[in-house]
């Protein structure tokens, strides 16, 4: 909750969907900690993002093409994203195919368990 007088940051629209960007590649939690930004404000960019409602300009959304400007954008990271998982998925698919590979993803993945399960008694 918010204290008589105390003031909050604001950030520009070049700063937000940089930072929105980002979270794609290195996720919420590094990208907080470097920018010093609290997670909940970049999940709810995202989730902003992700509806069509970041206001990416400051004031409100007055004209058609400002709205079209945002379709724009909202597609074009769409087709990102689709690339980024179309990507991830071709590294998977390689990773099925190289036994090698796949037999040392499978060791790690058994050890973080591991270590996990020993941090959980």
């Amino acid at each position: 909750m918010a204290t008589l007088g105390q003031t909050f940051k604001k950030y520009d629209s070049e700063i937000r969907l940089k930072i929105i960007k980002e979270c794609t590649k290195f996720g919420v939690v590094f990208i907080s900690k470097k920018y010093g930004i609290n997670r909940n404000t970049i999940n709810s960019w995202i989730r902003n993002f992700k509806a069509g409602k970041l206001n990416l300009k400051r004031g409100r959304i007055s004209s058609e093409s400002d709205f079209e400007e945002r379709y724009e954008i909202q597609k074009k990271f769409t087709e990102f994203l689709k690339q980024e998982r179309k990507n991830a998925q071709n590294l998977l698919e390689k990773i099925e195919q190289n036994e090698e590979l796949k037999t040392y993803y499978e060791n790690l993945m058994l050890q973080k368990l591991h270590i996990t399960d020993k941090t959980k008694k």
